[in-house]
């Protein structure tokens, strides 16, 4: 249908004359799309949990709604226009930037895990200042990994008879 109002639009250098690039009609073109381009966008947030779905959904929904106009003209009720097409496109765009840019200063990234790299720097680190690296001859040295409750308190009440 809208490959109708395309092909309509060449065959019109009439009223291609008579369109300027800069007119009202282009301006409600670009208003009413960037609003349903953003509309659209937050309409996705609950769906979706991923950026670029919203941003394909809203801007589809607003590229959808500017070809079916077009092409509602193309029949006859109005005046198909390839530059209303196009302002419908642009406002799409930045609709759709507006609401990428409010979603991202509004939103927060739930936090990453650390990489392999970055977990065993912190698997290295040194024992808590209450535990000496070794509390007996025989005893391995401190290990978070091996550092469990169970394994801390023994250690501690170890730690405490020798001491007395």
């Amino acid at each position: 249908m809208s490959c109708v109002a395309f092909a309509t639009c060449l065959t019109l250098p009439a009223a291609a004359q008579e369109d300027p690039w800069f007119a009202e009609d282009k301006a409600l073109h670009f208003s009413v799309s960037a609003a349903i381009a953003g509309g659209g966008y937050a309409l996705a947030v609950p769906v979706t949990e991923e950026r670029w779905q919203r941003a394909l959904f809203g801007g589809s929904l607003a590229i959808a709604a500017g070809a079916g106009k077009e092409a509602y003209d193309a029949t006859g009720a109005g005046t198909p226009s390839y530059k209303d097409f196009t302002w419908d496109v642009i406002g799409a765009a930045t609709g759709v930037g507006l609401a990428l840019l409010i979603d991202w200063a509004f939103t927060s990234q739930p936090e990453r895990p650390p990489l392999p790299a970055q977990r065993e720097t912190a698997l290295q680190r040194s024992p808590p200042a209450h535990l000496p690296a070794s509390s007996a001859p025989h005893e391995a040295a401190w290990s978070p990994t091996a550092d469990t409750a169970r394994d801390a308190a023994e250690r501690a009440a170890r730690l405490w008879l020798v001491a007395e």
